[in-house]
């Protein structure tokens, strides 16, 4: 027998799986006459081989250097031209010269070095090689069959280095397609093709990203639609900064890895960045890019790194399957501090595993990092960074930074200047290139309006050069103005650039001369103040709420649309569209049949630093804490309308109450998530409330915050308590209220103490045979069971802890006729050793990890007389 088909018949015999049709990229042996094809059912049916990813290496490794060292054995030669695997005729053959060139080099010569190879041939249509499990080695997997791929090989790589495989074109024509130099004499072939799954490799690179994905700050990179139309350098601006740094990065020589871009607002940091980022990601050069924005809710400082570990998961293969591995070993690492996960996103992949060693450089690109919700957070990024760059010079990353000259951070660069070189480009407002360039977008722009906006409305030769030049003058090379200025003259919904225009240049005559070293702003503040004087004063309050929530970022991500906030604010999309109508050269505003997916978006930061600066902003001042209070109070305006519309009911209909309320607010067809969605903001809301009314109380002791906090209390019935909040806290918050207020509370009869022996169990809300209560054990909660039996066996667990613990506190709260009542204690392992069987659910019982303290907080409806 042929040591090929002994090969192929010990796969069959080792390895069982579904035969499936069809060839993918499939690996295909080649057998000499003399051995006859194996018992397949027809030439197009190939077997599916499926072994663990532990068993197939040393398998297959050891099968083929026994058969490659029998002397007898056929060699296995690899045709370098076409990637294919050959095994000459078992006969005598004339071509003495290739058999002898065969039993000379007929040990593979990838054995002498580590070729890896992603044996992937069952194969997703869109990620090649993504996990670890993916790269195996070239040596004992190639022999095992011939793969009809080109090959890219790679000397003194990684455990985790994929290789750039590309599918054969020719791979349908025939057996000997680029062979030569052969001679086969009476022989008949067959080729016999196999797929070679290794399970779970795509699946963990998919899980890898999933998680990364639910922690990133969304919208933040260079491509992302909610960025779009993203700020980009106008053509013919910026030439010469562009251009210099293009040339450092691909400098092979240069001494800093890093580059800071500083500037005032609104000179167009962003816009370099994003044509950075933009001709990096053409080039393939990319890692990531992360845009930050407050105003836009792209600041958490926390997903920083993990923001940069997916982009970089998605981009480059090799790190996606470490990343993979990482996860499936540690998937808390996301909830780490920043510290550890750049020790675990940068250094460990790129440093101890040496990724992308020897290859290209990557660019990693951070826009506005003053914009980051928390200034420890901006300066230690800096640390961070330009402290791996100080140790780890040799690594293929190059990181731009760019941010306002602020002076924290500004200090950190200072500092760390002295352990690492670090590349500045400092971008001003009034130098003679950026004052040039702004006067090229003007005129650009103007040019637009006029031949494509406004062709009939326009004259030819407009606007006059003196106004151009006086335009330009007052930008004095800050893009934001000249941006707002245009915006505004262009308005389609207003569709007259001459008189918008003309409105513009007796702004700028009226504002009064001032130095801009002293009001560098003037202008644009004079621009700024001159377009919100176009809002009705009736007007202006609703327009400052809305402007206030958008510039806060209140709203969840997934709820951070125009109808949610519009629902928050209690206002019809009507009205809120009517509040900005005149803002077009301020905010994006997304058409209505978006309303779900897109929220009003500012054009420049510098806007909502003047609406937050009453010095600049005067009568149009808008300060995050009135916004603030206005939002949560809006929300629980919104809790307590549900509250007088809802029909009462059992705790366990409270959901679908809700539901049925919150479903007036939109029509869309599948309305669960918004509705929830809007659930946890309101109750959020109303919890946050109490908690900062309380805190107020105990530093100040206000009694107007003290009455305050009572009405919010007295609100809560039976079914908000159970259902609508974190029960940890909501316990806790209770039992510190009363240790402090126990008279006044109980003469106004909003809540009483008794003990655990006096609970009245047959007083507590039951739904179907089952005590309705909330547990909350580490965080962790279970939803009404506690246990699986019949009703008789439901108050097992709080009978057994009556008589264990017959003192333990048990508050009453709430109005009547919706009461609810909660305890709280900590459990020991007596506990866990003699409640019986049946007290609790083993979902609990599993939650509580033996010799680890644990506190369970129960909250429960029940009567009056409880």
């Amino acid at each position: 027998m042929c040591y090929a088909s002994g090969i192929t018949a010990s796969l069959r015999k080792r390895i069982s799986g579904p035969r499936t049709r069809g060839v993918d990229a499939a690996t295909s042996i080649f057998l000499p006459s003399s051995s006859p094809p194996p018992p397949f059912p027809s030439a197009t049916t190939y077997p599916t081989l499926i072994l663990p990813r532990t068993q197939m290496k040393p398998w297959l490794k050891s099968k083929f250097t026994k058969a490659r060292t029998k002397r007898k054995a056929p060699n296995l030669q690899l045709n370098t031209a076409n990637g294919n695997l050959s095994l000459p005729s078992c006969q005598k053959s004339s071509q003495t010269k290739s058999r002898s060139s065969w039993e000379r080099n007929g040990h593979w010569q990838c054995t002498t070095g580590k070729y890896r190879h992603p044996t992937e041939a069952h194969r997703g249509a869109t990620e090649v090689g993504n996990t670890r499990n993916d790269a195996l080695n070239h040596d004992a997997i190639s022999t095992a069959a011939s793969v009809r791929r080109k090959v890219t090989h790679s000397f003194g790589g990684n455990e985790y280095e994929g290789q750039q495989v590309y599918t054969n074109s020719n791979a349908t024509g025939g057996f000997f397609s680029n062979a030569h130099n052969m001679t086969l004499n009476n022989s008949s072939m067959a080729d016999y093709s196999t797929r070679i799954i290794i399970q779970g490799a795509d699946d963990k690179a998919s899980k890898a990203k999933k998680l990364l994905l639910e922690y990133i700050i969304p919208g933040a990179s260079h491509d992302s639609s909610a960025r779009v139309p993203p700020p980009q350098c106008h053509p013919g601006t910026r030439i010469t900064i562009n251009e210099r740094i293009v040339s450092w990065f691909y400098d092979e020589i240069k001494q800093e890895l890093i580059l800071w871009i500083s500037g005032p607002a609104g000179v167009g940091k962003s816009a370099i960045v994003q044509t950075f980022a933009a001709k990096l990601a053409s080039a393939g050069c990319l890692g990531a890019s992360v845009f930050f924005s407050r105003p836009n809710g792209r600041d958490n400082s926390h997903a920083v790194f993990i923001t940069i570990a997916y982009q970089l998961a998605v981009h480059i293969e090799s790190y996606c399957a470490f990343v993979s591995e990482l996860l499936a070993f540690d998937p808390e690492i996301v909830n780490k501090s920043m510290e550890e996960q750049f020790k675990a996103f940068i250094v460990k992949p790129f440093v101890e595993k040496k990724i992308g060693a020897g290859g290209k450089t990557w660019g990693i690109l951070l826009d506005g990092l003053d914009e980051l919700d928390e200034r420890d957070r901006q300066t230690e990024i800096v640390r961070l960074v330009t402290t791996f760059v100080r140790d780890h010079p040799n690594v293929h990353l190059v990181w731009v930074i760019s941010s306002r000259p602020e002076p924290h951070i500004t200090n950190t660069f200072k500092q760390q200047r002295q352990i690492c070189d670090c590349k500045e480009e400092y971008v001003p407002i009034d130098s003679p290139q950026s004052c040039q360039d702004v006067e090229h977008y003007l005129r650009s722009s103007f040019k637009v309006i006029q031949q494509v906006k406004f062709p009939h409305i326009v004259p030819e030769g407009w606007p006059e050069e003196t106004k151009i030049v006086k335009l330009a003058n007052a930008a004095s090379g800050l893009f934001a103005f000249a941006d707002v200025a245009i915006r505004f003259i262009g308005d389609p919904d207003y569709a007259d650039p001459t008189s918008r225009l003309d409105e513009v240049i007796s702004m700028i005559d009226g504002c009064r001369s001032a130095s801009t070293d002293d009001q560098p702003f003037a202008q644009l503040d004079a621009l700024y103040t001159h377009i919100l004087t176009r809002i009705p004063s009736r007007m202006w309050p609703t327009t400052q709420r809305v402007l206030g929530v958008i510039a806060s970022s209140m709203l969840d991500s997934e709820i951070d649309c125009v109808k949610g906030l519009s629902v928050v604010l209690g206002l019809p999309l009507s009205k809120v569209y009517a509040a900005i109508n005149d803002l077009y050269a301020l905010l994006d505003t997304p058409p209505l049949v978006e309303v779900y997916q897109r929220q009003f978006r500012f054009h420049h930061a510098s806007f909502v630093d003047f609406l937050r600066d009453p010095a600049r902003s005067k009568k149009f001042h808008t300060s995050k804490e009135n916004a603030v209070i206005d939002f949560n109070e809006s929300c629980i305006r919104l809790w307590l309308d549900f509250k007088r519309k809802s029909v009462p009911g059992p705790s366990s209909e409270y959901w679908n109450r809700w539901s049925k309320y919150a479903s007036q607010f939109h029509s869309e067809s599948h309305p669960t998530k918004f509705n929830l969605l809007l659930f946890n903001l309101s109750h959020d809301c109303v919890f946050k409330s109490v908690e900062d009314r309380w805190s107020i109380v105990q530093r100040e002791g206000l009694k107007y915050h003290w009455d305050k906090l009572l009405e919010i209390l007295c609100q809560i019935d039976a079914d908000s308590a159970h259902d609508g909040f974190n029960q940890k806290l909501f316990v806790n918050l209770w039992f510190d209220i009363w240790k402090a207020h126990r008279e006044e509370l109980t003469s106004r009869g909003d809540a009483r103490e008794i003990q655990l022996q006096d609970l009245r169990l047959e007083s507590l809300e039951t739904f179907q045979g089952k005590i309705v209560t909330r547990i909350i054990i580490h965080g962790k909660c279970s939803y009404g069971n506690l246990g699986s039996e019949p009703t008789g066996d439901r108050t097992l667990y709080l009978k057994y802890l009556q008589k264990c613990y017959p003192e333990l506190p048990v508050l009453i709260c709430g109005l009547p006729g919706s009461r609810y009542g909660m305890f709280k204690f900590k459990i020991t392992e007596d506990d866990r050793t003699n409640m019986p069987p049946g007290a609790i659910a083993d979902s609990i019982r599993k939650s509580i990890i033996r010799n680890v303290p644990a506190t369970i907080y129960h909250c429960f409806p029940c009567s009056d007389d409880a």
